[in-house]
């Protein structure tokens, strides 16, 4: 919701921004035009938003990758592929990524250097990233049992597996390079469900 917020307010002000521009320097004689065209942008952003849909419907959409920068890519991939079990795509000795494959998405590890070098920031960093991965499970068993197996893959358990505010049930644990994982049981939503 906070993102919303943010896009909503910002949306906001670029049109009063572009209002104030409009008003500030379009001669008077033009300025009335100048504005009922401007403002036709808003009534055709529907039949755009509706033209999209359509599009989007037909071919869907392409499937993420979520990329994790990793200090050592090797003990990641061992956590990942044998600790955990999740199947990794075929690629060549010398690759240095590595691909699994996830419900309708892709994860994707990468040397933390090399990750931080591509999107051209600092690859110093420690403490919350602000970022949390989430896995649903069909039930408060399941939480517990993924738990117990990233802790045995070598994964540091943060949170066990508790009752939760929202009423549903789940825990955190963080893979080796410290990135955080939330198992949850989610009883208004089936895992697997968009």
């Amino acid at each position: 919701w906070i993102a919303i917020l943010v896009v909503g307010l910002g949306s906001a002000g670029r049109m009063a921004l572009g209002q104030v521009l409009v008003q500030e320097y379009v001669q008077n004689d033009y300025r009335g035009r100048v504005m009922a065209i401007y403002m036709m942008q808003f009534s055709l952003m529907s039949v755009g938003t509706f033209v999209v849909s359509i599009y989007m419907e037909a071919v869907g959409a392409e499937a993420a990758i979520l990329t994790l920068g990793v200090a050592d890519l090797d003990r990641s991939i061992a956590f990942y592929e044998t600790g955990l079990g999740l199947p990794r795509r075929p690629m060549p000795d010398d690759a240095r990524i590595a691909f699994f494959t996830l419900q309708g998405t892709w994860l994707s590890l990468y040397p933390r250097e090399a990750l931080a070098e591509d999107a051209t920031v600092s690859a110093e960093g420690e403490g919350f990233r602000g970022v949390t991965i989430a896995h649903n499970v069909a039930s408060p068993d399941a939480v517990d049992a993924v738990l117990a197996e990233a802790v045995a893959a070598g994964g540091t358990l943060v949170k066990p597996g508790q009752a939760v505010f929202w009423g549903g049930y789940s825990g955190y644990f963080a893979d080796p390079d410290g990135h955080l994982w939330e198992v949850a049981h989610n009883p208004f939503m089936a895992p697997g469900e968009p």
